[in-house]
């Protein structure tokens, strides 16, 4: 199954919808772009919890907006997940820490990928 990245016109949309601003579209649409990176037909992430710890690193590290940078990475994240067709096993209390620690640099993209490998289940096809 081939990987569905979110647009930067979704993204532009949800985070209006979650009542930011962003500051920097640039940095935004990088971050965005990061799952996806690739080098003469290899991908730099190519597991699924790579290309999702690339891309919630790159929101909460970036600063693209005036706030909530956290929450957004948190947020497309978890869309990112879902658009995949799996869903997060995070509670709130876990998936704040989480990407504390994320922006905070504390964990290096392996570890990221890890925990949330650890977090990623299938969508039940039953509903």
């Amino acid at each position: 199954m081939a990987t569905e990245y979110i647009e930067p016109e979704q993204a532009l949309a949800l985070i209006a919808k979650l009542g930011l601003h962003v500051r920097d579209e640039g940095l935004l649409f990088s971050a965005l772009a990061r799952p996806a990176a690739g080098m003469f037909g290899v991908d730099a992430y190519p597991t699924f919890a790579e290309k999702a710890a690339a891309l919630m690193s790159s929101v909460a590290q970036n600063h693209a907006l005036f706030d909530g940078n956290k929450r957004t990475a948190l947020y497309l994240t978890f869309i990112f997940i879902r658009l995949n067709g799996y869903d997060i096993t995070f509670t709130n209390d876990e998936a704040f820490e989480f990407v504390i620690d994320v922006a905070q640099s504390r964990m290096d993209l392996g570890e990221i990928a890890q925990v949330l490998a650890a977090h990623i289940r299938p969508v039940d096809a039953r509903g």
